[in-house]
């Protein structure tokens, strides 16, 4: 992989990201990171801010005082067990010293176009915003399972096959919402 980067140039990445536009290159992202805590060692995750993550390869490269000091692999094509942190969600978990400068580089490819941008937050807001998503994501697949029970219900009573088509269509579009999400091979 650092092979490959001598070839690539590192791209400096802000607050708003950068977007991944060419499907066969590599990415390299540069970042600056620091934590300011009470605590003198902290835990933090860094997840992709982004509403269907879709990466195929996430490398993650943490450096304090010029040393690696961690490097972790995240992406579709690495298995759920050796992914870093559990959950269908792209992110690392990080234990970093209070007040140290670390430099991040991460290297990425895509097979779609998106955006990329981090955000480190806390363990527990992590797990916060994790349940909510599945809070939120399970009622929008209730309403559309209860929209398809009462098309197949008027189907039996009215005899029109409007309503099975109607449930057909919604149910389509509903394992084509959950694709997108990865909620569908759950």
């Amino acid at each position: 992989a650092l092979q490959a980067l001598q070839q690539t140039p590192a791209q400096v990445v802000g607050d708003e990201g950068i977007d991944i536009r060419n499907r066969q290159a590599t990415y390299w992202l540069l970042a600056d990171l620091r934590v300011d805590s009470d605590e003198t060692r902290v835990d933090r995750i860094l997840r992709v801010k982004h509403l269907y993550p879709k990466f195929d390869r996430l490398e993650l490269f943490l450096f304090a005082d010029g040393q690696l000091v961690d490097h972790q692999l995240n992406g579709e094509s690495v298995p759920y067990s050796q992914r870093p942190t559990p959950g269908l969600l792209m992110a690392f978990a990080l234990r970093l010293e209070s007040g140290k400068p670390y430099q991040l580089l991460i290297s990425t490819n895509s097979r779609l176009p998106q955006a990329l941008a981090f955000e480190l937050e806390s363990p527990v807001n992590f797990a916060a915003s994790a349940g909510q998503s599945g809070i939120n994501w399970g009622t929008f697949y209730s309403v559309f399972l209860l929209t398809i029970v009462l098309a197949l219900i008027f189907l039996i009573i009215t005899r029109d096959p409007l309503y099975l088509y109607l449930g057909l269509l919604i149910g389509a579009l509903t394992l084509t919402q959950g694709s997108y999400t990865t909620y569908a091979y759950w």
